[in-house]
């Protein structure tokens, strides 16, 4: 009969829905870098690879923005700004901005942009979510000792309750991992009768 304080955020429910994508192993398909046509909307409104393989995504809104972008780019072609608010996210004018982009350090080309007032933000990799400091002081990753892997380290609570703070105190178990405890904790069944199971094949 008593509230408490719950906090999530959308950091928080993103993780939550694409928890199944912080999974690696040998053979994982590349799902986190997705492919060209998710790349954006348009070729102002959209994502580029800079230099080293890092990502940053920029979105024009007005003719200010876009000749403010000629003026950092001078080689992007002249277009004026009813054409290029229509181009497409593969098309020429995507292909000049990813050409100058990526001789572009990240760094410098968010500095340039910022400077400029256009909209722009860096795009992190799936494997720097785990030493985001955002991520990193809410606790939304979990560091757990696994029986195969040794450390291992997965989502965390995802949601904060104030009085009933949730833990995770384990990483997931192999098939028949605690199989024995179960029977034995729970069940109250001797090690002869789990061994009797585990030989009629009843359990692993």
């Amino acid at each position: 009969g008593r509230g408490q304080f719950c906090e999530t955020s959308l950091l928080q429910s993103a993780m939550a829905f694409q928890a199944g994508e912080f999974a690696f192993y040998a053979g994982r398909p590349d799902m986190e870098n997705g492919s060209p046509e998710n790349r954006g909307r348009s070729a102002i409104s959209r994502a580029y690879s800079c230099r080293g393989g890092e990502w940053l995504f920029i979105s024009l809104s007005n003719e200010t923005q876009w000749k403010a972008l000629l003026t950092i780019l001078p080689i992007l072609p002249n277009t004026n700004w009813d054409t290029a608010s229509t181009e497409p996210n593969e098309g020429a004018l995507a292909t000049a901005l990813a050409e100058q982009f990526v001789r572009l350090d990240r760094d410098d080309a968010l500095a340039l942009l910022k400077k400029s007032a256009i909209p722009a933000t860096r795009i992190n990799h799936t494997r720097e979510l785990f030493d985001d400091p955002q991520v990193v002081a809410n606790d939304l990753i979990a560091d757990l000792p696994h029986s195969q892997w040794g450390r291992v380290q997965q989502t965390g609570m995802l949601a904060k309750f104030a009085a009933t703070p949730g833990t995770i105190e384990r990483a997931a178990p192999m098939l028949g991992e605690h199989t024995d405890e179960i029977l034995r904790e729970f069940l109250g069944y001797s090690t002869d009768r789990i061994a009797n199971l585990r030989a009629a094949g009843i359990v692993k």
